[in-house]
């Protein structure tokens, strides 16, 4: 037996694009500890984010309460660290090269370790972080909780996690603001 059905379509608006964006934040929270998964989850990021915007401005093309209201936020975003971060890397990586990460990897320690002997790091198949502590000079190693930070520029630059959060809270209030507008013109109308 066969059954055919419609799938939902691709995201079509901006605020459907907007939760394609918030996904694949949640996907790069989720394997941040993944050296193969995470810089997967990051280019889709950069993707959808910044494709919002693209479709905010397609939806409202001929509106003139829009077109005064986007120009001013354009300037604003052109300023906005986060967001000009974004934009950036998502030419870098559309246009010209790939967008070099740096991992700081650590773990967790476990309650019995605040001594420990030696600590040691890899990376499964899977690209999965490992990180293992041996407690005393001839125990055995033991597997620990990893975690991983993911830095642009150099190990000391901007927290990949940090810029984005801030860029998505910047999108949502964009598209929250814009809401408003709309539907206090509708009102008067």
């Amino acid at each position: 037996m066969r059954v055919h059905y419609s799938m939902v379509g691709l995201p079509t608006t901006a605020e459907e694009k907007f939760r394609d964006a918030v996904y694949f934040f949640n996907r790069m929270l989720e394997t941040r500890t993944n050296v193969y998964e995470f810089p997967f989850n990051f280019s889709a990021f950069l993707s959808a984010s910044r494709s919002i915007t693209f479709y905010l401005q397609e939806q409202h093309t001929g509106n003139s309460i829009f077109a005064t209201w986007y120009k001013e936020k354009q300037e604003e975003m052109k300023t906005h660290p986060s967001m000009k971060k974004l934009k950036e890397l998502r030419n870098e990586a559309l246009h010209s090269r790939p967008i070099e990460l740096f991992i700081t990897q650590g773990g967790k320690l476990p309650p019995e370790g605040l001594s420990v002997f030696s600590f040691g790091f890899k990376t499964d198949q899977k690209g999965n972080m490992q990180t293992f502590v041996q407690l005393k000079k001839d125990g055995p190693e033991v597997l620990i909780e990893s975690q991983g930070e993911w830095n642009l520029e150099s190990k000391d630059g901007p927290i990949v996690l940090q810029v984005c959060d801030e860029a998505l809270r910047y999108l949502r209030h964009l598209l929250d603001e814009w809401h408003e507008i709309s539907e206090a013109s509708a009102e008067a109308s």
